[in-house]
């Protein structure tokens, strides 16, 4: 375990660098496409508290993919989450540690069903602090913060490497965009109830004693 922690400590500096030097995506950059799915995946030996994460995850990614419009062949991008751990309170102490998720990524053109590129994609959080302080900040974190924190920072990882960084960060730039409003179907308006005429009331006819003639 702190075999594995120390190399994600010292990986981690240089997966960054190599992410931000990423100019050139999977996709080719004269064949207009974008992402249309999300569909994303969890390791058999991770346990069922990812599950939240992954949900994140597929929403973020969704949300993201968005930025990059909606011209071209459609894509579905799938996201493989390999690892998802947090910061642990004691290795944090000791050696210090992390936040982190990583994930294998490939993109399939819809039509055909072909892989177009596959990829590594990772995320840290709190990374830098460490010690007494750090482990402090692991026992009380919040870790659907850390979740939410995680997803984004992944997810940009993953367009990135689909995209490219220079395509990238301009997407990034610029607003998000709205999400496509569901498509309802069409229901043909319902008629009108009839409505039955009511019955005319009969008029109340009381009856009026008649005069008796009384014979003496």
């Amino acid at each position: 375990m702190r075999i594995n922690v120390l190399k994600l400590l010292c990986v981690a500096p240089f997966a960054l660098a190599l992410s931000a030097c990423n100019a050139t995506g999977m996709l080719a950059a004269n064949e207009p496409a974008h992402i249309s799915k999300v569909q994303v995946s969890l390791a058999p030996q991770l346990t069922a508290s990812s599950a939240h994460f992954a949900e994140k995850l597929r929403a973020q990614a969704t949300q993201d993919a968005a930025r990059f419009g909606r011209a071209g062949a459609a894509k579905e991008l799938r996201i493989a989450v390999q690892r998802h751990s947090y910061k642990n309170p004691a290795l944090s102490l000791l050696i210090g540690d992390a936040n982190y998720a990583g994930a294998r990524i490939a993109v399939v053109d819809v039509a055909s069903g072909k892989v177009q590129g596959e990829a590594e994609a990772s995320a840290f959080d709190n990374l830098a602090i460490n010690g007494l302080i750090g482990a402090a900040m692991a026992a009380s974190q919040d870790k659907q913060k850390v979740d939410q924190i995680l997803a984004e920072r992944l997810s940009r990882d993953a367009l990135t490497k689909v995209y490219g960084s220079s395509v990238a960060s301009a997407a990034y730039e610029r607003p998000a965009a709205a999400p496509e409003p569901e498509k309802k179907p069409d229901v043909a308006p319902k008629a009108p109830a009839k409505q039955t005429p009511m019955a005319a009331s009969k008029p109340n006819r009381t009856a009026v004693a008649q005069p008796v003639a009384v014979v003496r």
